[in-house]
């Protein structure tokens, strides 16, 4: 069983603002959306998020220096963090930006 999310919040005075790359183009960083299912990927940050979807996602454990796996990318980007299977839109997984892991433990 997974979590969805289906709905975004479409802004305003609560919006996350690139958490871990102030003053960098977050835009230049890989997200969620940049690799295949079967990816073990590790946070790196998050972009442009609200307030309210940063804390659902850490509350979760998606959080910077966590490893996570990429179950599959249609039609959502569902990820596996520790027991937990999640679902994300592209507008959250494209927000959620990661480095690969060649070796996860």
């Amino acid at each position: 069983m997974h979590k969805n999310w289906f709905h975004r919040d479409s802004g305003g005075p609560h919006r996350a603002r690139h958490h871990g790359f102030t003053g960098t183009n977050a835009a230049a960083f890989p997200s969620l959306t940049s690799f295949p299912g079967g990816s073990q990927v590790r946070v790196t940050g998050f972009g442009d998020l609200t307030i309210q979807f940063l804390q659902h996602l850490q509350a979760y454990g998606v959080l910077p220096g966590r490893t996570l796996k990429i179950l599959g990318r249609q039609p959502l980007t569902i990820i596996l963090v520790e027991q937990t299977e999640l679902a994300l839109e592209d507008s959250v997984a494209s927000q959620v930006f990661v480095e690969l892991v060649d070796n996860p433990v």
